[in-house]
């Protein structure tokens, strides 16, 4: 959305800029009308400014976008409640992997993937059901996070024509937050048992994100595991739109029913693997191998995990060498904090 600020504009479309990190991920428009320290209730004062801003301008629609709004949705009502609220429900099979990437990536994930009960709560349902009982569904329009089912094709286009824009041409939508493949997801898998700082795993998620050789598509979840629990969301999809009928909801449930899994591939990570992965890093910032491995070297014998990855992963480490590498990454972390406030001073 923000790489079409002049196209949102013609299309009467407010949408207050927010900041955006190198690997196209934020809060979208979170902190427009939250303080950072406060995760459940809005600022009044915020939601005052902005509906006044938006009430001065030509825009006849004031659009707020974030994943985190769901969670204290029932406070957003309560403070906007003029607010129309549209959520995309997604299949929490796929969901539940997705967001398992997204914890080893961003979130410092040890473990191998697991559902870990026989019949998963699926807690996104069961906010939608909390919600609906408290303030009806007449704010709350439910579409369906799937390319098939999307209006054109992708997220930007079928958003906007659910808010009764159809704009003439079709507006592309790009790719951010990449999965990893397999072997990446197991290198950090690996890395994250040491203490990464903030600004080193960052540097690491987004190197590992443009690294797209290798495994792409797989599944994490045994066949028959898969099976037993796609049959549990089918049933809980089916009994959620029982009690909340929804427009096209036999056709998402058709595609929750055609879900194919994707190749089952167990988390394994060869020393060859590991080794790839590891030249690749060392090519691509050498800075910020010296100082993955001069933080493995410190933290490694209070460390109980797998020595030999320890050792391969270091195997190209020279110490002598890290000073002058070292001066280099302080520097361009220096210039990254300094980015980040700029950003944020002027949003």
């Amino acid at each position: 959305m923000l790489q079409n600020p002049a196209l949102l504009r013609e299309l009467g479309i407010m949408y207050p800029s927010h900041t955006l990190m190198e690997s196209g991920v934020s809060v979208g428009n979170f902190n427009a009308i939250y303080y950072e320290n406060e995760k459940r209730n809005p600022s009044k004062n915020k939601i005052a400014k902005l509906i006044n801003l938006f009430e001065q301008s030509d825009s006849r629609v004031l659009l707020l976008s974030s994943e985190n709004f769901f969670g204290p949705i029932n406070e957003l009502t309560r403070a906007i409640p003029q607010a129309k609220f549209i959520f995309y429900l997604r299949n929490p099979l796929t969901l539940a992997e997705s967001l398992y990437n997204q914890n080893v990536k961003n979130f410092g994930e040890t473990e191998p993937f697991e559902i870990k009960t026989r019949r998963p709560n699926f807690g996104t349902i069961g906010h939608l059901r909390d919600f609906v009982k408290k303030h009806s569904s007449e704010n709350l329009i439910i579409r369906y996070f799937d390319k098939k089912m999307f209006h054109r094709g992708n997220i930007i286009n079928d958003l906007l024509f659910t808010m009764g824009i159809d704009p003439k041409e079709n507006i592309p939508n790009q790719k951010v937050n990449l999965a990893y493949t397999l072997e990446a997801l197991e290198v950090k898998r690996f890395l994250n048992h040491f203490n990464l700082n903030p600004y080193c795993d960052y540097l690491l998620n987004n190197l590992l994100q443009q690294n797209q050789d290798g495994t792409t598509s797989y599944s994490l979840l045994k066949p028959e595991e898969f099976d037993k629990h796609l049959q549990h969301v089918i049933d809980e999809i089916q009994l959620f739109f029982k009690e909340i009928p929804c427009d096209q909801s036999e056709a998402f449930l058709k595609t929750i029913r055609q879900t194919k899994q994707k190749q089952y591939i167990p988390q394994t990570l060869s020393i060859e693997k590991l080794a790839e992965i590891r030249d690749y890093i060392c090519r691509k910032n050498t800075p910020l191998y010296y100082e993955l491995c001069h933080l493995i070297e410190i933290q490694d014998k209070q460390s109980t995990h797998d020595k030999e990855k320890t050792t391969a992963f270091i195997e190209r480490y020279n110490p002598q060498k890290r000073l002058l590498s070292h001066f280099k990454y302080i520097s361009d972390r220096a210039l990254f904090i300094n980015r980040l406030r700029i950003k944020k001073f002027l949003s």
